[in-house]
Parts: C-alpha cells; structure tokens; sequence
C-alpha cells in the first residue's frame, strides 16, 4: 500500500510541481483550516490542497532493508532490525524535571550480535499487553541508533513500530535464548537467571527494610507448579508488583535466583527479573484447588449460613466499621501483640493492617473481617503507609478519608462464616484472601448462571 508524505514533504512537492512559492502554498493551507474550523491538521489540509492543485503525493513504500546489529552505527535513524529477545528487565519508574513515567531495557542479540532497546511509558504498555517475553523475535521499525556510555542502544521514534514474532521472517539464523522453564522441583541453590511458570498460592504483606541507608520494600509470595512449592521473595520496584497478585492468578517468573533459607530454597528477584500475568504457555499448570486441596464455591450473600468454610463471595463495599486499623504480630511466636514488642517473647512484633468492611451483593450485606494482606487490598493501602499516615491524623479521621476511598469498589473474598464476634445475631465473614474482581470473570460467571436452568421452571 501506498503511503502519504507529511505536509512539509508535500509542500516541497507542490513548490517543484507547480512553481508557487512556499509563502503562497502555507497561506491557501491556512485557509484550508480556517474553512474547517480548525479540524484539519497541516498534514490534511496540505493534502487536501495537492490534490486540488494534480499534485501526487504517494510515496511508493519499498520493503523495509533490514540491518544487522554489527552494522548499526550512532546517529542511524529509520533502521529496521529482526532480533531475538534475550533478556527483558523488569519495568523501572523515573521522575526528573517535574517528568516521570516507566522505562525499561530489553536485551536484543541477532547472529551479528547484542544490543539494548529502550522503551519508554506506552511502548512499555505494549510490551505488556502483548506479553513479550525471552525467546521472542522481535521486529523494530524505524528505530533510532544511539550511543550511552560508550555503548550503542536503540531507541524508538514517533514512526516506529514493534512487532512480536512477525510472519514471514527468517529467524534461523537469531541465536537462542539460553535459559529455558524449569520445574520449580528441578531448582537447586546457587541457579541463576531461572524462568519458572508457576500458578500463585499466597501472597503475604509488603515489609519495609533499610540497608546502607536506603528504605525499600519487599514482598513475599508462594508459588506452586505441580512437581512442588516454593516462596518467591520479590525486591524493591518488584515489591509492587508482587503486592498486586492474587491467589490462583497463572504467572511466568523471568531472571530469578535460587538461594538457600532457613524455610528451604527460595526464589529471588532482582531488577534483573520479571513477573508477567497469564504467559503465553502450553504448559498445563494444575489450579488452585488442586495445588491447595481446598476449593472456594461461589455464594450469594443471602445464602450464607453459620459453619460454612471455603465461600467465595463477590460484592460492593458500602461501610467501613469503626475500629483499629494496625495490630501488633509477633513472628517469631506466632502470638498477637500490644505493641511494637511481644509481651511474650521480647521479640519485635510486626504492624499488620486490619479493617471489617460491609460487603452487598444485591442479595444482602456481610461484615467481612480482613486481616494483614487482605486488609490491605479491601484498602488499598499498605501497613506501612497507615502508620505513616497515622503519624498525622487520628484513626478515627484516617477510617473516614479511607471509607471515602473505598465505598462503592468491588471486592471478591473468600473465607469461612462464623457468628459476629460483636453481635451474635448476625454473621461474619473471616477472610482467607481477597482481592479486586476480574471483570471477564465475573462476566462469564453471570452468564454461566443465567445460562443454568432453574428450578421451578
């Protein structure tokens, strides 16, 4: 197909074609847009008057010249490459002069050798959404050839354009990737740059720890493929990431180490690593109930009953209940405390969030009761910043600026039914996990309930 030059382009045109000047060829462009009310661009309205004027302005597209990554030198703009991915870092966060976003840097190599692309802001979005992972080809067109720190890098333009695993490309020649999946039984410590494809069991809360002076977070989770369980510990920028994964959601783990605890092996990542939501795989990862031995069924609210355990409810938070937001768990004796220190042992006691929040599903309301990691996504606010918030505001001030937030959000919850601690008229569900609803999901189950023949019918 054809393609269109740009109105600088196509006003050089008309100069060589018809010999008016180009003060006269911008003034009858002016017109052009005043005519429409601003709703053309330059580019439109110096179309609209070549053609007017018998001016071609197709450029006749040649198939792109693809370049070898020996062969790129600083300052190349336009270039097209075909590349094997080898290695995708995990999205960084920047803000400089009043501007911040995401970057993040992707190991490229073809026969010829290795390069770095760098994508910014949307293109990272892209890479998300199409799950570009290592051992893709990748196509990149009309890249920008550069140089930092004496090391060349590509960078895309305003044209440029990826394409993952095109068609009709010759990738014979790209080398392989070196690291392939492995079973999380066929780990052994000291592993390094692993790829595992897990399905998650539990996550637990962001801590915070501060070494040689700077303050981080860290967030733990366990993750589960069939042949075995182990817990991934997830550093820094990936501590935030890690935080939003639910139980029973499929994952793909790039660049992980295996290192040796007092709990056995565990998996740990860097900013070398990767976390990345339902991969591409043919693998068949078993589901949660069959990792846990424990399987949720779906209720209505209305449906619930004193005693029943494993319920899974979905409904819309229309309270906050009064209350303490922190309470004090010691790790160490697994005893709940009433400070910082555990009465108990003298060890330090950890912060973890706590709230009871009104859950509807239209068919009624539940207190539901949700402690440490759960609180904090009903919330959607660590223990962390509550008690960096609490240092300024009173509870009481902090629960209403929070109810304020959360009114109105959905949430999914599955835990067991008891008697309300409180009042004992009415029931109480204690939650196991929690997390924000899946809007296909719950779409499919509507339909797939709406779709069940009822009874009396």
């Amino acid at each position: 197909m054809a393609a269109l030059l740009d109105a600088k382009k196509i006003i050089k045109r008309i100069i060589a074609e018809t010999g008016k000047s180009e003060d006269e060829i911008r003034k009858l462009i002016d017109e052009k847009k005043r005519k429409f009310a601003g709703l053309l661009t330059d580019d439109g309205a110096a179309f609209m008057l070549a053609k007017e004027l018998g001016v071609d302005i197709q450029l006749k597209t040649e198939k792109p010249q693809v370049v070898k990554i020996a062969n790129l030198v600083e300052g190349m703009r336009n270039v097209d490459i075909v590349a094997r991915v080898l290695h995708v870092q995990s999205p960084k966060k920047f803000e400089k002069e009043n501007r911040k976003g995401r970057y993040c840097k992707l190991l490229l190599a073809d026969e010829t050798g290795e390069i770095t692309l760098t994508l910014w802001n949307k293109d990272i979005k892209w890479l998300e959404q199409n799950k570009v992972e290592r051992g893709d080809t990748l196509l990149v067109k009309n890249c920008i050839v550069s140089s930092f720190n004496d090391r060349l890098n590509l960078s895309l333009g305003l044209n440029s354009e990826l394409v993952v695993n095109p068609k009709d490309v010759d990738t014979s020649t790209l080398p392989k990737a070196e690291s392939i999946a492995l079973k999380i039984a066929d780990l052994s410590e000291g592993m390094r740059n692993v790829d595992v494809f897990a399905r998650v069991l539990r996550v637990f809360e962001t801590r915070g720890f501060e070494r040689n002076g700077e303050k981080a977070k860290v967030t733990s989770f366990e993750i589960g493929d069939g042949s075995a369980t182990i817990r991934v510990v997830a550093w820094r920028e990936l501590a935030e990431r890690a935080s939003k994964l639910y139980a029973g959601e499929l994952i793909k783990i790039e660049g992980a180490s295996v290192k040796s605890s007092a709990n056995g092996l565990e998996l740990h990542l860097d900013w070398r690593s990767r976390i990345i939501s339902d991969p591409k795989t043919d693998l068949k990862i078993p589901e949660l109930a069959e990792l846990t031995g424990i399987k949720y069924k779906r209720r209505d609210i209305k449906e619930l009953e004193e005693g029943m355990s494993n319920v899974e409810v979905v409904g819309e938070i229309v309270d906050i209940n009064k209350g303490n937001l922190i309470y004090y768990f010691c790790p160490t004796c697994k005893e709940k405390a009433s400070s910082e220190t555990c009465e108990k042992c003298g060890n330090k006691a950890r912060a973890r969030a706590v709230v009871t929040v009104i859950l509807d599903d239209g068919t009624a309301s539940i207190a539901c009761t949700l402690f440490g990691r759960q609180a904090e996504v009903a919330l959607g606010i660590s223990a962390l910043q509550l008690l960096e918030e609490m240092q300024n505001k009173s509870t009481e001030q902090l629960l209403d600026e929070l109810a304020n937030a959360v009114v109105g959000k959905m949430l999914l919850v599955r835990g067991d039914v008891r008697r309300h601690s409180l009042n004992p008229e009415e029931l109480e569900l204690i939650a196991k996990d929690a997390m924000k609803p899946k809007l296909e999901a719950e779409l499919a189950n509507m339909l797939k309930s709406l779709a069940e023949p009822r009874s009396g019918n």
